[in-house]
């Protein structure tokens, strides 16, 4: 493919239900590739980006977008590219997880997390648990697949936030609930086979 044609296959906006991010390849940007005016909903990436370089920003600008939109004091613009930068290793370890299927192991951070669901987790109150010693994610048995997805989601928020030594106390899961929520609007509005250019 030529380089000048992939930007063609790039998408020109993501929807996330209630609005919308334009997405332009049009001019330099600062040290982070990318550059998001919140006023008038644009992302914008160097139109001299190869293919993958183009694909990155793009994803990591919405990424980062969608979780500087969670409310949680200290969570910089740099906090919000490293976690953007560590669910993009995820997704590209684990495509599946574009298609809401739920998978039977997760490799995250070079291990394979199994994934199981059950009848009950170790706190009945939980609906989902992570467990980084035994390399294990569980999920509460639902009927409704959309509620395991999404709760598979806030568990790999939590690895992340584990892995970053976030530290968030009492907002880790204000963070998580956050993070899924956006992720899956971003999955469910959009076709993501892009990021595979």
């Amino acid at each position: 493919m030529d380089e000048n044609t992939y930007i063609d296959l790039l998408p020109k906006e993501l929807d996330f239900g209630y609005y919308k991010i334009a997405i332009l390849c049009d001019k330099d940007t600062d040290d982070y590739n990318f550059e998001y005016y919140p006023r008038s909903r644009e992302l914008h990436i160097n139109s001299s980006f190869n293919v993958c370089k183009a694909v990155n920003s793009i994803f990591l600008g919405t990424i980062s977008n969608l979780i500087s939109r969670i409310k949680i004091p200290n969570l910089d613009r740099d906090i919000a590219y490293n976690i953007s930068a560590e669910f993009w290793t995820i997704i590209r370890d684990n495509p599946v997880l574009l298609d809401f299927v739920i998978p039977d192991t997760i490799r995250m951070y070079g291990i394979d997390y199994s994934v199981s669901t059950l009848g009950i987790l170790s706190n009945p109150s939980f609906i989902g648990e992570i467990d980084y010693n035994l390399f294990e994610i569980n999920l509460l048995k639902y009927e409704d697949s959309a509620q395991q997805y999404l709760t598979l989601i806030h568990e790999i928020a939590h690895a992340i936030e584990h892995h970053l030594s976030l530290e968030l106390g009492d907002l880790t899961e204000t963070f998580a609930c956050g993070f899924a929520y956006a992720i899956v609007q971003l999955f469910k509005f959009n076709n993501m086979n892009w990021l595979y250019l």
